[in-house]
């Protein structure tokens, strides 16, 4: 169960969220591409984790595409099937299945072969 406090500032964040235009949020999400693109610590990872947008959330595409420009596997999170409150990260690709969670979000098909262990 989450706290009430965890709810409210989800809740708050959700609501700030919502009040963002889309143009806001397409910016912001080229804005975050750019700032991946300068940093200096990915020129020695072949990982990354990041997340599908969900509920007016920064859009993390125009990134994801150019890691995969630079052969960098993605991985997201997803639900745990077995553990409640826990996440697996899976790779996310661009032929991967997407299925939607409990809570309406996307995230791939599970296959334990794509686990980021």
């Amino acid at each position: 169960m989450i706290s009430s406090s965890r709810q409210q500032i989800r809740q708050q964040m959700r609501s700030m969220r919502n009040t963002l235009s889309s143009s806001f949020i397409d910016q912001a999400s080229l804005n975050l591409k750019a700032h991946i693109e300068q940093l200096t610590e990915l020129k020695s990872v072949k990982k990354v984790a990041l997340y599908l947008a969900n509920d007016g959330e920064l859009n993390p595409m125009p990134s994801i595409k150019w890691l995969w420009q630079q052969g960098i596997d993605v991985y997201v999170p997803v639900l745990h099937p077995f553990s409640k409150g826990q996440l697996l990260f899976l790779q996310f690709t661009a032929s991967r299945e997407l299925v939607t969670n409990k809570y309406g979000i996307s995230e791939p098909r599970l296959n334990m072969q794509n686990i980021c262990l």
